[in-house]
This record gives C-alpha cells, structure tokens and sequence, in this order.
C-alpha cells in the first residue's frame, strides 16, 4: 500500500503542473496568451440525465418526506467537479470543446449523491442509490 502511495505521489507534481498550464490558458493568463486555444468542456444530454436520475432516485429513496434537502446549488457543484476533472484531457483533444470525461461523470454523480444524504441527515439508503446508479 505504501509503494502504491509513493507511485501516485510522484504524479502529483505533473498534474499540477498540468492543470496549472490549462488554469492559466482557460484564464487567458499573459504569459500564454496567444499560445494556446480557449477550450471549453461540453455538457451532454447525457450527463445531464444521470443528474436526473440521481436526483430522482434520492427523492424516491427519501420515502414520504418528499422535501428536497438538498438545493440546485448542489448539482451547479456537480456539474463544475465533472468539468474541472474532464480539463485534464485538455491537450487530448485536438477540437475546441472537451467532452465530459465518463469517469468524471460518474465521479460527480457519486459526490452529489453522497452530498445530497448528509445534507437529509442521512434520511436515505445511500448504499441503494448508488447501486442502483451502478456507482459502487
């Protein structure tokens, strides 16, 4: 378990370093302006339904309370971590526009889910929603 610690930990300086470029190409930063195309990260039907669905199927797990615990705010967040993490493929995509990163995606929609029961007070069967999501 260490070695594999010490493994990812040698990336950790070239992902920052990478997503560091990206921040300040999307920013428009001085020192690459010109350098680097504006790139945005395209949002799909898709993942928009897999929003959805969560959302649905916290609603239905929350049985007859039937009050949204949780705002739009949190899928907006949602959305914003798919995004951020999909800007890793930024020099993989010869085009103007990133497509959402499935793992990303999937990652999202299981933080919504995990933010969605701890603000019910833990009021549903996590474990279930995501299975039924196929997240875990």
């Amino acid at each position: 378990m260490l070695g594999e610690m010490r493994a990812k930990m040698k990336l950790a300086p070239k992902i920052r370093d990478h997503l560091t470029l990206v921040y300040a190409i999307q920013t428009k930063h001085p020192l690459v302006a010109g350098a680097f195309r504006d790139k945005k990260v395209l949002i799909t039907d898709e993942v928009l339904k897999m929003l959805e669905e969560a959302t649905n199927l916290v609603l239905e797990h929350l049985g007859e309370v039937k009050v949204v615990p949780f705002s739009i705010r949190l899928e907006r967040r949602a959305l914003q971590l798919a995004s951020a993490m999909s800007l890793m493929n930024y020099f993989n995509v010869e085009s103007d526009v990133i497509p959402m990163d499935s793992v990303a995606v999937r990652m999202a929609v299981q933080f919504f889910v995990e933010e969605a029961w701890v603000k019910s007070n833990e009021g549903f069967p996590i474990y279930n929603v995501l299975r039924k999501l196929a997240l875990k």
